[in-house]
């Protein structure tokens, strides 16, 4: 990196990667300069790909309408209400958007980014990640409609009875229906994440107390010797 995205020309790369995660797309989609600049680089059709939470800022851009892609399944709703159609695939790619759910499917995401930066008919060659990256672009738009009818019969009435049981609203035509419950992975994280134990709070409570204390004591003779 050698330059802030206020100074960079989208018309200057060739590809561009949106970050994933949380906090990365929440605070870049508040800022009208990295939106202008997704916006910018989208104009030129050039290869686009970001994962989980990523889609939130091409949304902000106003990029997603008329769009298929995929994303957490968290922010489906955001997708589909920015005007996008959501799939619930390990990868979805639709032109120069490719998409993925997030770090659960990198196995396929990777190759298809690397195949999407690589251009029409340079791929990423034989091999593993080869059959990965083929894999991974059999996930186009094009591709999910030309799906097996049966499987995609069973699978969108499956989804759309348990679907309507939790949330009456109907899944917008196209699109997935939303998850019942977060990916496990994410679950399974939270579960094994270590939780603070009441001694924690109780010190963490007491140092700041401590800390407030001394600032009044070293403020308090200051102040009566200034009055002095």
């Amino acid at each position: 990196m050698d330059r802030t995205v206020g100074r960079a020309d989208p018309a200057g790369y060739d590809g561009l990667l949106v970050p994933g995660g949380f906090i990365n797309p929440d605070l870049l989609r508040q800022s009208a300069q990295a939106r202008a600049f997704v916006r910018g680089f989208a104009a030129t059709g050039r290869p686009l790909v970001t994962l989980c939470h990523g889609p939130w800022v091409l949304a902000s851009a106003g990029l997603l309408q008329g769009r298929t892609l995929t994303s957490w399944p968290g922010i489906r709703d955001d997708v589909v209400n920015a005007g996008g159609t959501w799939l619930d695939r390990p990868v979805v790619r639709d032109g120069s958007l490719t998409t993925s759910r997030g770090p659960q499917d990198l196995a396929l995401f990777v190759p298809a980014m690397l195949d999407a930066f690589a251009g029409p008919g340079r791929g990423t060659g034989h091999g593993a990640a080869g059959r990965a990256a083929r894999r991974a672009a059999r996930h186009t738009a094009q591709d999910t409609a030309r799906d097996t009818a049966r499987d995609k019969a069973r699978d969108t009435a499956r989804h759309t009875a348990r679907a309507t049981a939790a949330d009456p609203r109907p899944a917008p035509p196209g699109s997935d229906p939303q998850r019942e419950q977060p990916p496990g992975l994410a679950a399974a994280a939270l579960r094994r994440a270590p939780k603070p134990s009441l001694a924690a709070v109780v010190g963490v409570a007491l140092a700041g107390v401590a800390v407030r204390a001394r600032r009044a004591g070293a403020g308090g003779p200051a102040a009566r010797g200034g009055g002095g």
